[in-house]
This record gives structure tokens, C-alpha cells and sequence, in this order.
């Protein structure tokens, strides 16, 4: 039997597409094992509420999830999507390695993928659908073509590459840089050339139509969707470097120190030797655009560390050669590397056993999984009540209100169809789905707490906001017998106009 498994695995690209299925199932086994997460729910209502485009980011992920509510609505439904966009983008990774290196082993581009999918932030990503799962994909793909660009493929290759810059752009803003990386390479791989030939601006032509459905939604809807990114990824007006080097250190934590500091030492000894090496240049073209983007507008807002994921994507290629070039005689390298992959192997394996066994070995309100657990139980609590109110109470014409959209995204999802009205406008979004609570509404108010808090606690910022507001009932969320978060309900009525 194992000399069967060696004869199949002996080939570096059946050993990657074995290892990625085999991560694939893990994550699987899995899908059903915990609720959504914020970003999961919130990008499950996009596929209730179909659009040509979105206020906080374009299309394709709620098209995607759109297809598969047609499919189901479990947790497991919903989750096949972004295990199998991972599972296309780990083995498009591995042809970028080779596109890019074909004079090093084909094992390197094994490894690629396999450090890869050590990092912790890919595998959150790889089970929970947010809009850099296509973006993830679609971007690699366009740099497999821009690589064969680059070497002087042509025709159809531009074509190609249009279709990819339009189905990325339809999942990310971040795809703009994809097309500075294309202006680059035909800029420093001398390929002016092909701006003389028809194949190039067909591509162009089938790039810009195919974001049509962004821009007709957002002239539709006075560009508010291009306005908030711009305000979203700057956030002040005042560039800080303790916000840079929180939003860094973010990164080094889920992607791994050592992945982040092999990454930027590669980039470095690159850079340093004037990218001789064709792949090495085509990396920087590929990788830096995304990494400086959000290097720089880190100082100004404290960005998610899986904005950049990308770059970080398009690095590793470049990084496990930097490593391998280093490793016969560099001991430190040797030890960087193996506490890295242990460690993040130790990290990951945590997380599944904190997932699958039935144990809370934490502190009361410290569960890592606690954003993950009850928000079915507080969203039917929250439409009974609601329900109660409005029988006992005519004409009060209450709702269900929220004070955070984070919050509402999950309670929105499990309470389907019932409307959740935000207290605040800072994500629009709610607004376009189910409206705005006007002066003097009534209804039943939901607070989560990841901490031990009295109700009196709980509501004290919410009470100068309405006429009357009165608790009804707590709803304390365990795991292992252990306390993990509370939901508390309150009767609200005469909601205050703002000032």
C-alpha cells in the first residue's frame, strides 16, 4: 500500500494536488461544525439580495453565494465555495511557481503551496467566503498570464488576461493593482510592441465591459461604493506609524513570522541584485504593488491583515527559492523555517481540535470561537420577541435593532426573513437591504457581549438613545459548560432623532 502511495505521489504536481484535497477535506469535515462568521453572514445576505454591485465591494461574491443558496443554506452549502476557490488557487499557485522558475526544481513549487497553505489567514479564508477568494484566484491566473506575456506569448494570452482583470476587478477594488503589474511588465519587459495590435485593446475592451455592473451601480447610486473604499482604506487624514506597524505585525501573526520575514528578505536580496533573474523581476512587478498599497495605507488605518493576501500569494514562489538558495548553509535560516512550519502546524491542528471536540479549556469569555457560537439561538430569541411585542403592543410596529452591523450581519442571517435595523450608518448596506430606523421607532434592541457584563452595563450607551428602554431576558451562549458570550434583549420604544 505504501509503495502504491509513493507511485502516485511521485510527481510534484499529484504530491500538491494530493496535499491541497487533503487540506480540502480537512476543512470539510469541519463546515458544519460551528455558525458563521461576520463576514461569512454578511456575504450570504449579498446572495439573498442580489445586485449588480454592492456598498462595500463589488459583485462576484454575492453572485457566487447567490448560486449556492440555490443549492442550499446550511453552513456546509455555503462553505464548499471558498474550500473549492482555495483548492483552484493553491494549484494555480503552483504553475505560477513553475511559469515563473522553470529552472528550479518542480518540488519548489510543491513546497510554495504547501507553505502556503500553513499560513493561518489562507486557511480562514479557504473555509469562510469573502471577496478575496476569487480575488485570490482570478489574480493568480492573470499572473500566469502576464508571466507568459512577459515571455513573449501573445494573441489570445491578452484576451485571457482581460477576462481575468474583469472577473477580478468584479471581486476586489484590490484588482486595480493587477493592472498596474500588467502596465509594468509591458513597460520593463519591452513589450510596447503589442499596444500596436488589436489583441491588446480587445482585452482592454472585454476588461472595462465587464465592469460594467460596478460602474452602472455605483453612477446609479452617486459612486458611494467608491467613495467608502477610498475613506475606508484611509481613515484619517494623518499618516501614523504606530498604526503601520500594528497593521504589519497583524500580518506577521496570521501569516506567520517567519513566512513574513522570509518574504521581506527575498524582496530585499531581489531588489539588491537588481531582479537579474526574470522570475524574481516578474515577482516584485507582481507582489509589490499589492504589499506597498496596503503597507502605506496601513499607517493611516489600521487595515485587516487579509487585505494584502494577494501579494503575500504571489511572494511565495520567490520566497521558498530564497530559502532553499540558503539553506545548505545558513543554520539560522534552517531554524527559522522549521519553527515557523512547526508552529503554524501547531496553531492549525489547535484550532480543528478546538473545533471538533466538545472541550473549552479557556477562561469564562475567552473562547477563541466565541464570535462563531449562538447567533442562531440569539436571532430566533430576537424574532420571538419581536413577534410578542408587536401582539401585546399594536401599533407600535416594532423591529428587531442592532447597534453594529457586525452584529447584524449574523442575527440577519439566522432571523431570515425578518429585517434588522441598524443604529448607525457607518455600513450603508443594511440600509439598501432592509431601510433605516426613523425618529420614534420601537422595538426589541439585541447587545453581544464577549464579556461578563450586567444588562444595566450591557445598554448604558444605548439608553440616551430612546424614550424607554427596558430589559427583558439574557441569553448566556456555553461551550464545555463554560460561559462563552451573552445576548441581552430589550424592550425599546421612542427612538431619539441624532442630532
Amino acid at each position: 500500500m505504501m509503495n502504491g502511495l509513493k507511485r502516485h505521489l511521485n510527481t510534484p504536481w499529484r504530491a500538491t494536488l494530493a496535499a491541497v484535497l487533503a487540506i480540502a477535506a480537512l476543512q470539510l469535515l469541519g463546515a458544519t461544525r460551528l455558525g458563521l462568521g461576520v463576514d461569512e453572514a454578511h456575504y450570504a445576505l449579498y446572495g439573498r439580495f442580489p445586485a449588480l454591485s454592492y456598498f462595500d465591494h463589488p459583485p462576484m461574491v454575492g453572485w457566487i453565494q447567490w448560486f449556492m443558496l440555490r443549492l442550499g443554506d446550511s453552513e456546509f452549502v455555503l462553505r464548499l465555495a471558498p474550500i473549492a476557490l482555495l483548492v483552484g488557487s493553491s494549484l494555480a499557485l503552483h504553475r505560477l511557481a513553475r511559469e515563473l522558475y522553470p529552472q528550479r526544481s518542480p518540488w519548489q513549487a510543491t513546497l510554495a503551496v504547501l507553505v502556503f497553505q500553513s499560513c493561518i489567514m489562507v486557511h480562514l479564508i479557504g473555509i469562510g467566503m469573502v471577496p478575496d477568494g476569487p480575488l485570490l484566484l482570478f489574480g493568480l491566473l492573470a499572473m500566469i498570464v502576464l508571466t507568459r506575456i512577459a515571455r513573449g506569448a501573445g494573441g489570445r494570452e491578452w484576451l485571457a488576461l482581460g477576462l481575468l482583470l474583469g472577473l477580478a476587478a468584479l471581486s476586489k477594488y484590490t484588482a486595480i493593482t493587477l493592472a498596474v503589474s500588467a502596465a509594468l511588465v509591458v513597460a520593463l519587459f519591452g513589450r510596447w510592441r503589442e499596444l500596436a495590435r488589436p489583441w491588446v485593446w480587445i482585452g482592454a475592451a472585454i476588461a472595462l465591459a465587464m465592469c460594467a455592473p460596478i460602474l452602472v451601480w455605483n453612477l446609479q447610486n452617486d459612486w458611494i461604493s467608491i467613495r467608502y473604499q477610498m475613506e475606508h482604506g484611509t481613515g484619517s487624514l494623518t499618516w501614523s506609524l504606530e498604526k503601520f506597524l500594528v497593521t504589519q505585525l497583524s500580518q506577521a501573526g496570521v501569516y506567520a513570522p517567519g513566512v513574513y520575514l522570509f518574504g521581506w528578505l527575498a524582496i530585499v536580496a531581489a531588489l539588491r541584485a537588481r531582479a537579474r533573474d526574470a522570475g524574481d523581476r516578474l515577482t516584485l512587478l507582481f507582489a509589490l504593488p499589492i504589499l506597498l498599497l496596503f503597507g502605506h495605507t496601513g499607517g493611516y488605518s489600521r487595515g485587516l491583515p487579509h487585505w494584502p493576501l494577494l501579494g503575500w500569494a504571489a511572494l511565495m514562489p520567490m520566497l521558498v527559492g530564497y530559502v532553499a538558495d540558503r539553506w545548505p548553509r545558513s543554520r539560522p535560516t534552517r531554524a527559522l523555517a522549521r519553527f515557523t512550519l512547526a508552529t503554524s502546524a501547531a496553531i492549525l491542528l489547535a484550532l480543528h481540535l478546538l473545533v471538533h471536540l466538545p472541550v473549552n479549556p479557556f477562561p469564562p469569555y475567552l473562547n477563541p470561537l466565541r464570535d462563531l457560537i449562538g447567533w442562531d439561538e440569539a436571532a430566533a430569541r430576537a424574532v420571538a420577541l419581536r413577534q410578542e411585542m408587536a401582539a401585546d403592543q399594536p401599533g407600535t410596529n416594532p423591529a428587531v435593532l442592532v447597534r453594529r452591523w457586525n452584529h447584524a450581519s449574523r442575527l440577519a442571517w439566522y432571523g431570515r426573513p425578518e429585517p434588522m435595523l441598524l443604529l448607525t450608518d457607518r455600513n450603508r448596506q443594511f440600509i439598501y437591504w432592509y431601510g433605516q430606523p426613523t425618529a420614534g421607532q420601537n422595538g426589541i434592541l439585541v447587545l453581544w457581549s464577549r464579556k461578563q457584563q450586567t444588562p444595566d452595563e450591557a445598554v448604558h450607551r444605548e439608553l440616551d438613545r430612546f424614550e424607554q428602554c427596558n430589559w427583558i431576558e439574557t441569553l448566556t451562549v456555553q461551550r464545555g459548560g463554560k460561559p462563552v458570550s451573552s445576548f441581552h434583549f430589550y424592550q425599546c420604544l421612542g427612538l431619539r432623532q441624532e442630532d
